[in-house]
């Protein structure tokens, strides 16, 4: 899906900082579905490692929050292992090239 968008204005960009998810050790891969905990997932948020999303360009400063907020959620309506978050602004300007 394509969008139109004026250039000569200022532009909006969500970024959004999560935790890195990592192999859970705790966790049987191995064991039948019968056998294996349903209660262990096979992955955890790192206590070190992050990952960052950017999201955008937008127009206006409310369809980038609108979209960071969403993006914070997973499918079931929960929130992700979110570090921070914040939107930042762009001029965009046009100079001559020879």
């Amino acid at each position: 899906m394509s969008r139109q968008m004026e250039i000569d204005g200022e532009l909006f960009r969500a970024v959004i900082t999560f935790k890195q998810m990592v192999r859970n050790p705790a966790y049987q891969w191995d064991m039948s579905y019968g056998r294996r905990d349903l209660s262990i997932p096979s992955q955890i948020p790192s206590e070190t490692e992050t990952v960052t999303k950017v999201l955008g360009p937008y127009r206006r400063i409310g369809d980038a929050k609108s979209q960071m907020k969403q993006a914070m959620k997973n499918g079931y309506g929960y929130e992700k292992h979110v570090v921070g978050y914040h939107v930042e602004r762009a001029i965009v300007t046009w100079e001559e090239v020879d």
